[in-house]
């Protein structure tokens, strides 16, 4: 009697909801060595039982999670399940070098970008770089250096104490306006906003559930025309507040992917959420929308005069492109090739950072995921391939 050789069966791969789990167990174990891993939450999570656990046990886990992913992605064939599987495996990848981190891993600001955001970078475009600089000469002539003029220029469109509140709701009005159309958000949403006297960002959202976001803006900052329209925009109907409902109710509500309820401070989706909010911002509002709302709207609003306004949007449009900059030089910074004070030097110089000490904290802080703004809305831009506004959901769901 001849013998049929038969070989093994081979494992099921692991399901995708059990995976999910063990991605947010994992981000929440480690959040407690670096609590910047985690913003907040869409829904209140369960409690967090048991101690603290060791980072080395936990970087492992994340490994084993890693491979996981990795055989449940090859056998599976939904789109939709593959949607899911690719958001962990990038937030995975991130967990990994998180940990590698906590471990004492020293990886250079270009590896921080590939492995914990998905991004290869790209050094800042030297002459579009002169170029802007040159425009802004034109701009804000005079004996001064570029960034006293720039910071004179500004403070003709500050907005008086007093009149903040009725600004910011004007400059979310209109920035709502703009993308009704192309983004509409349930009838029953709304945003407060409160001036906090100090954050560590220049402003946060936070869902609060059922449509409802709290917008704090750093209360400690002068707010002027640009920061008020830009603000309202990214973290309003064209960015985060936006962002939060799609995820809330077709993610989490109608699929049950409860994992989306963690809003990360890393990985591929802090690139998506903020990069998407930058790329909102200026399809909702280019240069001849923003002149508009600033002369009928946001001015009048401020009690400041409705004069040199689209020189304003021109410095705009100026300084926005010197932002690469900006990544340049926390990459040399971090990667030992700068001292922090001639750091902080060239970003007044050259990035005319308008705070540029206190700038250095956030870089440490933050390291390569500040290039979750500028680099962000570069890849988000690029992937919506001229599609405009309403092509962004599509960016967050399958």
């Amino acid at each position: 009697m001849m013998l049929s050789a038969c070989s093994p069966a081979r494992p099921a791969p692991p399901l995708t909801g059990d995976l999910a789990r063990d991605y947010v167990e994992l981000t929440r174990q480690l959040a407690r060595h670096d609590p910047s891993l985690i913003d907040h939450w869409l829904r209140d999570p369960p409690p967090l039982a048991g101690a603290r656990q060791p980072v080395q046990p936990l970087a492992e886990r994340a490994a084993r999670l890693a491979a996981g992913i990795e055989q449940a992605t090859a056998a599976e064939t939904s789109e939709d399940t593959r949607f899911r599987l690719r958001h962990l495996d990038g937030q995975v990848r991130a967990l990994r070098q998180a940990a590698a981190r906590l471990l004492g891993a020293e990886p250079t600001f270009d590896e921080e970008a590939r492995e914990g955001l998905g991004l290869v970078t790209a050094r800042a475009d030297a002459a579009a770089v002169e170029e802007a600089r040159a425009e802004l000469a034109r701009l804000l002539p005079g004996p001064d250096a570029l960034r006293s003029r720039l910071a004179a220029f500004r403070r003709r469109f500050v907005v008086p104490a007093d009149r903040r509140e009725a600004v910011m709701r004007a400059a979310l009005d209109a920035c709502q306006a703009a993308v009704a159309t192309a983004l509409p958000l349930p009838p029953d949403h709304a945003i407060e906003v409160v001036f906090v006297p100090a954050l560590p960002w220049d402003a946060h959202a936070r869902y609060l559930g059922d449509h409802r976001t709290r917008v704090e803006i750093h209360g400690g900052q002068p707010l002027d025309l640009s920061r008020a329209l830009r603000l309202a925009c990214h973290e309003g109907a064209a960015g985060h507040h936006a962002q939060y409902i799609w995820m809330a109710d077709h993610l989490i509500e109608e699929r049950g992917w409860t994992e989306f309820a963690l809003v990360p401070g890393f990985g591929p989706d802090l690139l998506l959420a903020e990069g998407a909010a930058e790329a909102g911002t200026d399809l909702a509002m280019p240069a001849e929308r923003r002149l508009d709302v600033y002369r009928t709207t946001l001015a009048s609003a401020a009690g400041l005069p409705d004069t040199d306004l689209e020189r304003l949007v021109q410095v705009e449009e100026a300084v926005a492109a010197l932002e690469p900059v900006i990544g340049d030089l926390a990459r040399d910074y971090l990667d030992n090739r700068l001292t922090a004070s001639l750091t902080a030097e060239r970003l007044a110089d050259e990035a005319l950072v308008a705070s540029p000490d206190s700038f250095i904290p956030f870089i440490e802080q933050r390291r390569a995921r500040l290039l979750a703004y500028a680099d962000g809305r570069r890849m988000v831009l690029t992937r919506l391939a001229g599609r405009g506004l309403a092509a962004l959901p599509g960016l967050f769901l399958p």
